[in-house]
C-alpha cells in the first residue's frame, strides 16, 4: 500500500503539498478506500529520493499542528540535504529501511 501511495505521489495524486520537499499522501487501508484511511508524510524529490518519515490514521489526527510542519520541513531539508553515499550509509546502518526497488 506504500508502494503505491508513493506512485500516486508521482503521479500527482492524492496528495498535498506542504512545502520544502514535503507532502502529505493518503494510503488506502486493506479493507476501505483513501478517504478514511491513513496519512503519510514524505520527504520527496523528483527523480531523487521518496522518504516516508510519518503515518497516521486520519479518524485519530486530522492534521499536522504548526509546530511540528516546522519540524517537518527541517527534517525535509536536512534528507533532502544528504549525498548519496550519506543516504546510503544511513540505509546501511538501518537508520532508513528500504520498502520497496527503486521507484
Amino acid at each position: 500500500m506504500l508502494i503505491d501511495a508513493m506512485h500516486d505521489l508521482q503521479e500527482g495524486l492524492s496528495s498535498s503539498k506542504l512545502g520544502n520537499g514535503l507532502y502529505k499522501v493518503r494510503v488506502s487501508s486493506k479493507h476501505q478506500g483513501k478517504r478514511s484511511s491513513f496519512r503519510t508524510i514524505v520527504i520527496f524529490r523528483e527523480g531523487d529520493r521518496i522518504v516516508m518519515v510519518y503515518g497516521f490514521a486520519k479518524n485519530e489526527k486530522e492534521n499536522l499542528t504548526m509546530s511540528e510542519l516546522k519540524h517537518f520541513k527541517i527534517l525535509a531539508r536536512d534528507i533532502l540535504s544528504l549525498s548519496e553515499i550519506a543516504l546510503q550509509d544511513a540505509i546501511d546502518q538501518k537508520v532508513f529501511v528500504p520498502i520497496g526497488e527503486a521507484i
